[in-house]
Parts: C-alpha cells; structure tokens; sequence
C-alpha cells in the first residue's frame, strides 16, 4: 500500500444503516491514495461488522474499548 496522501477520520456510534454508504463514496473518489480511520465509540450495532465486510486495507477499524467515551471510558 502506498503512503496516504489524506487522512479521512470517521466517528460512528450505531450507524450501520449508514456507515456503508459514507465509505463507500470515498471508495468511488478519483484520488486513491487515502486512509480512513473508522472511529467506532462502542456501538450496539452491526456497524463493525458493515466497515469489516468492505474489506479495503485504507479503512481499518481501530480496536476501542467496551464502554462509550473518551478512551473508552464511562
């Protein structure tokens, strides 16, 4: 993978209805060179499972803790 020219930060909290379809349009940019750091604060929902099945190795989804909030915490 080649350096990103940009970094993109997304936050999500119980977006999976959603979060595809932001993704998918950096998918569709004309500039390749882009990383997009899914910031999930601990969703409920599916949300992980929608931005893991994309599979693109610009979209990684960093581990958070368990709880909401900063860091993780309560």
């Amino acid at each position: 993978m080649t350096k990103p020219l940009v970094s993109i930060v997304v936050p999500t909290y119980n977006r999976a209805r959603l979060i595809g379809r932001s993704l998918a349009s950096l998918l569709v940019q004309t500039e390749p060179r882009f990383e997009a750091l899914v910031v999930d604060d601990a969703s409920h929902d599916d949300t992980e499972a929608v931005v893991r099945a994309i599979g693109d190795p610009r979209i990684p989804l960093p581990a958070c803790g368990p709880e909401p909030g900063p860091g993780g915490l309560p």
